[in-house]
């Protein structure tokens, strides 16, 4: 494993041999990369993003190489998964002891503009590569995915450590998934998915927590579920019950446009955070009952029923 001393953060630097030891499916998608980074084509503008069109083309067959990589290690034996994440978590803390690593921003910088805006970086040749980029770089190696995948089996991963989180984005998973006592590092996102059903009971996200448009077309079960950092279920439809009793929300949580069609329970919940609940929708019961708001809740345009039980709820 390659020293933090002897790090350069470049795009040849010797992390990234350890990385593809770890991920030989990569190896030849590497060099597409090699190759593209010396014709100053490279460019990853955010986390799992191409900046420009070749870089895009590029990232499709690794994105659904990656995907069936990790499919493989979940789905086969349970030691190939866990010597996996074993490893990739010990070369990640490695990686992130370098505060200016830890605290980059993911991808080839945004564009800056006079008046103080920003645009994420598009541009076609990229005349530097940057600690930002060897970030992005190191990212889609070490981490999990199952981006995009339709999965018709059933999918346990109940107990796993996902070091550098699991992306889930425009998955379809036709079987109910078991995540129970799953622990997410920095970076997971599940956005856009489809589960059958899924438990996520006792489990815990080290960082963001998206779940932004999902669609729960079976139970979705969050209870005693720590988020240490923001939660999105913007826009989430949840079309069976949705249990987040126990919920602890450590930052802030958003069900913007969230759409409970059944019955949803956050009794005995605390959201330390700024909470909103603008704009939801709710068709059946809802349970708030000893749930704690020490943060902020924004209330917005929402049943008078629900907002009541909200304002009666514990507001310390």
């Amino acid at each position: 494993m390659a020293e933090v001393s002897n790090m350069k953060w470049n795009y040849d630097d010797p992390v990234f041999n350890d990385l593809l030891a770890l991920n030989p499916w990569a190896i030849d998608l590497w060099a597409v990369r090699l190759d593209l980074i010396r014709n100053k084509n490279w460019n990853v503008n955010s986390i799992n993003q191409g900046g420009n069109a070749e870089t895009r083309a590029g990232l499709e067959q690794f994105f659904q190489k990656r995907s069936d990589a990790t499919l493989a290690r979940l789905v086969g034996s349970a030691i190939d998964h866990d010597s996996w994440a074993r490893e990739v978590g010990l070369i990640a803390r490695d990686v992130f002891a370098d505060v200016d690593v830890a605290n980059a921003w993911v991808g080839s910088g945004r564009q800056q503009f006079s008046d103080g805006s920003s645009l994420a970086n598009t541009d076609s040749k990229t005349e530097e590569y940057t600690i930002g980029q060897f970030k992005a770089d190191f990212l889609l190696l070490s981490q999990a995915s199952l981006r995009a995948l339709e999965i018709k089996e059933h999918i346990d991963i109940s107990g796993k450590v996902f070091p550098i989180g699991l992306d889930l984005v425009r998955a379809k998973l036709l079987e109910p998934l078991n995540a129970k006592g799953t622990k997410f590092g920095p970076f997971s996102d599940h956005s856009s998915v489809r589960f059958n059903s899924a438990d996520f009971s006792q489990s815990e996200f080290f960082d963001q927590a998206y779940f932004t448009m999902t669609k729960f077309e079976g139970f979705a079960r969050f209870q005693d579920v720590i988020f240490h950092g923001p939660a999105s279920f913007h826009a989430t439809l949840f079309s069976k019950a949705a249990f987040f009793k126990g919920c602890r929300f450590e930052h802030s949580t958003g069900f913007c446009g969230a759409k409970f069609e059944e019955a949803v329970d956050f009794s005995e919940a605390v959201f330390n955070g700024d909470t909103t609940f603008e704009d939801s929708m709710f068709g059946a019961s809802v349970e708030f009952r000893d749930s704690t708001f020490p943060g902020r809740v924004y209330v917005g345009r929402i049943p008078k029923n629900v907002k009541q039980r909200i304002l009666d709820a514990n507001h310390p």
